[in-house]
């Protein structure tokens, strides 16, 4: 697959080695192993219009299809060429990308705040010494854990 979007025509003539009433299924997996051996992808979507244009045409098949592959991260998704699904998927996908961006940038900018009100409430112990304080709280702590871990080990031995 050269890019994130390619249009093929999937050839479906193997569904046409079984039953009627098999064939849009063993359709379906010719679809996927067409997408396997072309984009090797770790997912595959289905789109509902290509699922639903198949099993319209349940007993009678056509012989193949023509579908565009798009390509998003690790996954492929497959459409219909010229229909509707590929479109709107692709505008829905926009606009997820949309409103994660500012949520994130929201998320920040709240961080900075609580750190500066964090040091405005703190005003009455300078910075230096909160953090020596913190220090020294976390080395006694190491401290401590060390001392059980080799008591426990002297209990094994004893």
């Amino acid at each position: 697959m050269k890019g994130d979007k390619v249009g093929y025509s999937i050839d479906l003539r193997n569904a046409f080695k079984f039953t009627a009433l098999k064939r849009p299924r063993k359709a379906l997996s010719e679809i996927k192993a067409f997408v396997n051996k072309h984009a090797r992808p770790k997912e595959i979507r289905i789109s509902n219009e290509v699922n639903g244009f198949i099993f319209k045409h349940s007993k009678n098949i056509p012989r193949r299809i023509e579908a565009v592959l798009y390509r998003e991260g690790s996954t492929v998704s497959v459409f219909l060429q010229g229909g509707k699904e590929m479109d709107a998927y692709i505008k829905m996908r926009a606009e997820e990308k949309k409103r994660k961006e500012p949520k994130k940038e929201k998320k920040e900018a709240s961080k900075e705040e609580k750190a500066e009100n964090g040091k405005q409430e703190s005003g009455k112990v300078p910075e230096g010494e909160a953090a020596e304080d913190a220090e020294k709280k976390r080395l006694l702590e190491e401290k401590r854990i060390k001392e059980e871990a080799g008591k426990a080990l002297e209990h094994k031995r004893g």
